[in-house]
């Protein structure tokens, strides 16, 4: 009888997981990865955070994003904790029987947490294109599309961190690998996986056109409403990494080959995939390096100003070093008298039919060749300081807030 009940056990004459735990071959490459994601993403939020309130502008969309990074936080705290700890990276047969369960239970976490996160990432955006490009002027169909997306948001909340619990029998058998195996359906565990990803690419691609609208009809140099746009358009990256990420997981759930043997010897390769053996780099890696790039994407508008300033103030200092004047962008740096330092920062207009960049008076007035005038707003122009008498000198002169320039003809 003990004879047939052996024969029967489908782990007996397997080797069981050490009991001892063995970090040998332990691997801190992802983990370390997560940890310069998580500072350079919280870095950036916090910045534009600290911008916003030093401005006295905190706002609804704001107090979004706060809470979008701490759910960011809170993702990135389980990914660096469970790569640590839970032996991912290691050989699967090296993983003792604690650091199995811990790691089932970092995937339960996930089922919940993943869209958690995405969720408010999505939702801060929104409330930030509204705030941004939502007025009395704005088509309704536009205003629109932002309400109903972001009410869509609510259900895909709903829906994805309900199914989870119909996986298993009980939410806790997820969490060890014996129970998982006995008491949950892992078919439809994969398929609500692939549509968990799948819908969070379909939404992310859906913001990312948001944007292109309302700036293509901004009034403003084609070039620099080119940049604006290429700006917003950055968060293309985050939508790359998630589909890279839904890509990674639908080619693991095939990747039957490249196993190293050994691992059937063991009586845990009966119960856990031995697709486990790369899972720090498929799936810890992408699922990390989506929401940071989200995260400095959906930051970077609002950091613009300041980015621009940072950029002003390094290039002031490097001409200033080498002693001469640098092309800056497609405009020439024209200096007013003799001062190193430029009066006015740059300034589009037209002259003759073409586009140039000068450095004009800190108020409204013309530019003109030949007589022939081109406006230049107010906004474009802010002085950084010169004495009167710069204005008088060399072959751009400002009177009454005209900006003059004196051409050579032949004769």
């Amino acid at each position: 009888m003990v004879n047939g009940t052996a024969s029967n056990d489908p782990l007996a004459g397997l080797i069981p997981p050490p009991s001892e735990l063995n970090d040998a071959h332990k691997v801190y490459g992802v983990a370390a990865g997560c940890i310069v994601m998580c500072i350079a993403a919280s870095g950036m939020v916090l910045w534009r955070l600290y911008l916003r309130v030093a401005a006295r502008k905190f706002g609804l969309d704001d107090y979004a994003t706060a809470f979008a990074l701490l759910c960011y936080l809170t993702w990135s705290g389980l990914a660096i904790y469970i790569n640590l700890h839970a032996g991912v990276g290691k050989p699967l047969w090296e993983l003792t029987l604690g650091e199995i369960q811990l790691w089932y239970k970092g995937i339960v976490a996930c089922n919940f947490l993943y869209p958690v996160m995405s969720t408010s990432i999505r939702a801060s955006l929104l409330i930030f294109y509204r705030r941004l490009f939502v007025n009395p002027a704005t088509s309704l169909v536009y205003a629109w599309t932002i309400n109903i997306l972001l009410a869509l948001q609510l259900v895909y909340l709903v829906v994805f961190c309900s199914i989870p619990v119909l996986v298993c029998r009980k939410t806790s058998d997820a969490a060890d690998p014996f129970t998982s195996a006995m008491y949950c359906d892992a078919w439809v565990y994969i398929d609500e996986t692939i549509a968990l990803y799948s819908v969070s690419l379909a939404f992310d691609l859906a913001l990312l056109t948001l944007p292109v609208f309302p700036i293509a009809s901004l009034r403003m140099p084609a070039k620099k409403r080119a940049g604006v746009l290429l700006l917003f358009l950055l968060g293309f990256t985050a939508s790359a990494a998630a589909a890279w990420k839904l890509g990674m997981y639908t080619w693991e759930l095939n990747r039957l080959y490249d196993i190293d043997p050994r691992w059937y010897n063991y009586q845990m390769s009966r119960l856990v995939p031995p697709q486990f053996d790369s899972y720090g780099v498929t799936f810890w890696v992408p699922s990390m390096l989506e929401p940071t790039l989200a995260m400095i994407c959906a930051s970077l508008p609002g950091l613009r100003p300041a980015l621009g300033r940072i950029y002003e103030v390094l290039s002031s200092a490097l001409g200033s070093t080498f002693g001469r004047s640098r092309e800056q962008h497609n405009g020439a740096k024209i200096q007013l008298g003799d001062s190193d330092q430029p009066m006015y920062d740059w300034a589009t207009h037209t002259i003759g039919g073409s586009t140039q960049k000068l450095r004009g008076g800190n108020s409204s007035g013309t530019a003109s060749r030949d007589g022939a005038p081109s406006k230049i707003s107010h906004s474009e122009l802010s002085s950084t300081g010169a004495g009167p008498d710069d204005e008088e000198r060399g072959p751009y002169h400002l009177e009454n807030g005209v900006i003059t320039r004196h051409y050579r003809t032949a004769v």
